[in-house]
């Protein structure tokens, strides 16, 4: 199981989202079953999948971390504070967890 932080890109655009997960590998097919459903939580997101479809976004791990919600809200922040992220909702990564 990898945990950490990562990031889904629109190659068309490079726009793109930054998360976190304690479990990356689920988390993406998580992702990827909402948004081929049109049940994305993220409305900016899905409406770019909608528009450019899948082979137009890469999914990456841009670092991995324990499974923590610190360490994760902390390695997600930096990455926020540092990397566009033109799809996230929030500014700020709060995580519980």
């Amino acid at each position: 199981m990898t945990s950490g932080i990562y990031e889904i890109v629109n190659v068309v655009n490079g726009h793109r989202y930054i998360g976190q997960s304690s479990n990356i590998p689920r988390r993406w097919n998580n992702h990827l079953s909402c948004l081929s459903r049109g049940k994305s939580k993220n409305p900016h997101l899905q409406r770019s999948w909608n528009k450019y479809g899948r082979d137009a976004f890469s999914f990456s791990v841009l670092g991995e971390c324990i499974p923590h919600k610190v360490a994760l809200n902390f390695f997600e922040n930096v990455a926020l504070g540092s990397i566009s992220h033109e799809f996230n909702i929030c500014e700020v990564a709060d995580s519980v967890l």
